[in-house]
């Protein structure tokens, strides 16, 4: 009877903290905090992206100064768990988006499984997507299946809907992105390499910007012109990579030096 409570009791403490008591960890917590980038960007000109955050540290919003087509900006929800649960790029001043990713789970996992992503409809209220008029349903993409290693990073992102891509990420052992295998099927495999610096990645700030950016690599792939006393970029340039994967905010459509500035978390 004591053995049968004490495991009862391991088990609701696990679900209390939503936390596998195996590997994997829980990526949503607090973190540093990215400010502010600014640059020039392609089609736009000279803009800034202006980062939000909730009272958990969560980011909820990346707004931009200037409103153009080609850019947009973006809203994220979450769960009571803390989980990403949308990602909504829309264009500023409107009531329509772009994409919407919705993110799901598998029981109390902390990292999605799956990734289904929308096109082209209507913002409702509490940011729900709406149908379009004259249509019987939301306009459905791409449905991503997502696996990570025990370190909770990517490792094969397979396209379940249309059944035809497939990437395999490989990781080294300074923990960066080494190796990525693209198969477009029914051809063969196409292998792209990748080369890093010593300044820290941006996108290691927060787990929800790896997640978007599908970059979980320790060091930073853009160029660094100048860091801070933490090791993270406060001025760089655009990757001369041959394949870059992920979406942050249009984030590869720049050109020039980008200006970040960061947040001090308490």
């Amino acid at each position: 009877m004591k053995q049968t409570f004490l495991r009862m009791f391991a088990a609701a403490v696990c679900l209390a903290a939503i936390s596998s008591c195996g590997k994997e960890p829980n990526p949503f917590h607090k973190s540093k905090q990215i400010d502010k980038i600014w640059g020039n960007f392609t089609g736009v000109g000279y803009d800034t992206l202006v980062y939000h955050y909730d009272h958990r540290g969560l980011p909820v919003d990346v707004t931009r100064n200037l409103n153009y087509y080609e850019q947009t900006q973006v809203h994220l929800k979450y769960d009571h768990f803390g989980r990403l649960t949308d990602a909504v790029y829309y264009w500023k001043g409107e009531n329509w988006f772009n994409t919407w990713h919705r993110y799901s789970y598998k029981g109390f996992q902390q990292l999605p499984s799956t990734d289904t992503v929308y096109s082209l409809g209507f913002i409702g209220p509490d940011w729900t997507p709406q149908v379009p008029e004259g249509q019987d349903s939301l306009f459905l993409n791409i449905v991503w299946n997502m696996q990570y290693d025990f370190k909770g990073r990517i490792t094969r992102l397979e396209e379940v809907y249309h059944d035809s891509r497939l990437y395999e990420f490989k990781y080294n052992q300074a923990g960066n992105l080494y190796k990525l295998i693209h198969t477009d099927r029914p051809h063969g495999p196409v292998e792209y390499n990748y080369t890093y610096g010593s300044a820290k990645s941006l996108f290691s700030t927060h787990p929800v910007w790896q997640l978007l950016s599908m970059d979980f690599s320790v060091n930073s792939r853009q160029p660094v012109v100048t860091v801070n006393q933490a090791g993270y970029p406060t001025k760089f340039t655009k990757a001369n990579d041959p394949y870059t994967f992920g979406l942050f905010f249009d984030f590869n459509d720049y050109s020039g030096e980008m200006n970040i500035t960061y947040k001090k978390v308490h």
